[in-house]
């Protein structure tokens, strides 16, 4: 058996859990929403490792999605089936999903319905770009920040997918050190929270309230928390 796929001896494991979110929290509540029998599940390059590392395509199947596609590549119309987007709030993940329903005419958008999942917060700048594709509003289905943005590796390993992170924290280069150990740190945090909501965990968290630069009150980290 392939290690990064879902195993049906998995309980109560961080791959469980991840299984469980995207199953009945998105997929479920779709069927719920009167979503059609079958439809077409839309993942970008920060979602689809969650999504492969947790569920196999029989588990998908079972849930009504009957194909599963790239939003960063070219695909086929499907009009007459809703589309299930679980998508990072990025921008370029918006302007693709914008373009799926800029047509006019409804019929010649790609898909039905639209049920849109984010897998981590939206920004308020983001939400506007989104609230101005008309075509995408008079399509919504559903529309929801799922935050799920962790992968897991094995039941009880997770990572928040930045293969370049010991680099960015502890590396020797120094320039933009401020501004890429910001990002990265607030990537991380964000991520970590969205495990922490899967297990329906709230700790206590202790952290630095000191950013890169020394300034008190400037940490990414508290940023997050807070």
């Amino acid at each position: 058996r392939d290690a990064t796929m879902a195993s049906p001896d998995d309980h109560d494991s961080f791959r469980a859990a991840t299984k469980r979110r995207i199953l009945d929290d998105m997929l479920g509540k779709v069927a719920a929403s009167g979503g059609g029998e079958w439809k077409v599940l839309i993942v970008d390059p920060v979602t689809m490792p969650v999504v492969s590392a947790s569920c196999g395509m029989s588990d998908l199947t079972n849930q009504g999605v009957s194909l599963v596609e790239n939003l960063a590549r070219g695909r086929e119309p499907q009009r007459h089936l809703d589309a299930v987007y679980f998508i990072s709030p990025s921008l370029a993940s918006l302007q693709a999903l914008c373009a799926d329903f800029a047509d006019k005419d409804k019929e010649q958008r790609l898909y039905k319905r639209a049920h849109v999942f984010f897998s981590s917060p939206i920004s308020p700048a983001h939400l506007a770009t989104l609230k101005q594709c008309k075509g995408l509003v008079e399509s919504l289905g559903s529309l929801a920040e799922l935050n799920l943005e962790y992968q897991t590796k094995d039941m009880h390993t997770f990572t928040t997918g930045q293969p370049g992170a010991l680099q960015t924290f502890f590396g020797s280069d120094a320039s933009n050190a401020v501004q890429s150990v910001s990002a990265a740190a607030e990537t991380a945090a964000t991520r970590l929270a969205t495990l922490l909501a899967s297990l329906n965990e709230f700790p206590t968290i202790r952290y630095k309230d000191r950013g890169v630069d020394g300034a008190a009150g400037t940490s990414p980290a508290a940023n997050v928390a807070q």
